[in-house]
């Protein structure tokens, strides 16, 4: 039953009903501003490390305050932006789901091995497959200092440094700082 819901997801999603794209944009805001106003103290986390790590700037861009401006400026200019979201998620998609590139971890009881394994191999047979060039992402760590505006009865401070340029190698008493 999960292959089956899998191999849907992967051969058979539709990005052309552009009212219903709205919809999960629209959520998608609403559950990061629930997000955002709970665990201010994770935003203030993550926009700090994303200066210092490349790791952790491309969770911001992925999964924090950037990506949550990303889809509001989506969302409030839906008309204007309708086309060239859909077309980037259709281009997003047929990357992800390139059978070149698919790595699969199964875990099951021994009895359901057989099944499984051949339930997944006829769901990759379904799969496109196309040669891919692995994308080459550079992020930039950065000094930048900034104040998050956000309307709320709590403030969040977050500071922090590379421990390593200051010439310093981890060691249990970080954990004490953290």
């Amino acid at each position: 039953e999960q292959v089956a819901i899998m191999r849907e997801i992967i051969t058979n999603t539709q990005f052309d009903n552009g009212e219903r794209l709205l919809e999960i944009i629209r959520e998608m805001k609403a559950l990061m501003e629930s997000s955002i106003s709970g665990d201010g103290h994770r935003v203030a986390y993550g926009r700090l490390l994303s200066h210092l790590s490349s790791a952790e700037a491309f969770e911001e861009k992925t999964k924090g305050l950037t990506f949550y401006h990303f889809v509001c400026e989506i969302e409030k200019d839906w008309e204007n932006r309708k086309e060239k979201t859909i077309a980037g998620l259709k281009t997003a998609y047929a990357y992800l789901n390139n059978k070149k590139r698919i790595v699969v971890g199964v875990t099951v009881d021994e009895d359901l091995t057989q099944t499984v394994t051949e339930e997944i191999t006829q769901g990759l047979y379904d799969m496109q497959e196309a040669d891919y060039s692995p994308l080459q992402m550079k992020f930039e760590v950065s000094e930048e200092k900034e104040a998050l505006i956000y309307p709320s009865q709590v403030n969040y401070v977050a500071t922090g440094y590379n421990f390593k340029e200051a010439g310093y190698n981890y060691n249990g008493g970080l954990m004490m700082l953290k």
